[in-house]
């Protein structure tokens, strides 16, 4: 399927569980020493082609949307998931894939990362938070394009623009 071998499928690990987003619309939790599934999670909306069985042959269309493909990102527990096919974020238990939240995306290209109880992500014009908690938001943050993902040096998050500036967010 020549659209999911250009994507990535970037794993995470924490607390002695492997996390592997499977780019078919399933979080999968590995226990590396045992080699046991310990849960999967499917995070593909239900009118999604990605839920559709896969068999030999099968091609599966790239995204409508222009989503980037983000690991899994695990704090305090929870582990924070987007995924290229679908308009959602998700957060779940770590060690049991036990939903705790998801809200639409409205607009977010990427997850920039989970700092401090806060799930931070960029849209073409801002940055929002939503809290970790339960996913409710906080506070946004306007800016100009986005040109790449930026980098978090002690608690601030310093986001290149198309325009040559970098936006600050603490």
């Amino acid at each position: 399927d020549i659209y999911r071998q250009s994507q990535a499928s970037f794993l995470a690990y924490e607390g002695g569980i492997l996390l592997c987003p499977t780019n078919l619309a399933r979080l999968v939790a590995i226990d590396p020493l045992t080699r046991c599934v310990l849960w999967h999670y499917p995070y593909a909306e239900s009118n999604s082609q990605s839920m559709q069985q896969f068999a030999p042959m099968q091609f599966i269309q790239p995204p409508t949307g222009s989503f980037a493909v983000d690991p899994p990102a695990v704090a305090e527990g929870r582990v924070v998931l987007t995924s290229s096919q679908g308009n959602v974020i998700h957060c779940l238990d770590l060690q049991t894939g036990r939903p705790y939240w998801r809200t639409d995306r409205d607009g977010a290209k990427y997850l920039a990362g989970v700092f401090s109880g806060h799930v931070i992500v960029v849209a073409a014009d801002h940055v929002r938070s939503h809290r970790l908690q339960d996913g409710a938001r906080e506070w946004k943050q306007k800016g100009s394009l986005p040109s790449g993902r930026g980098i978090s040096v002690g608690g601030t998050l310093y986001l290149p623009q198309a325009n040559g500036g970098i936006q600050v967010v603490e």
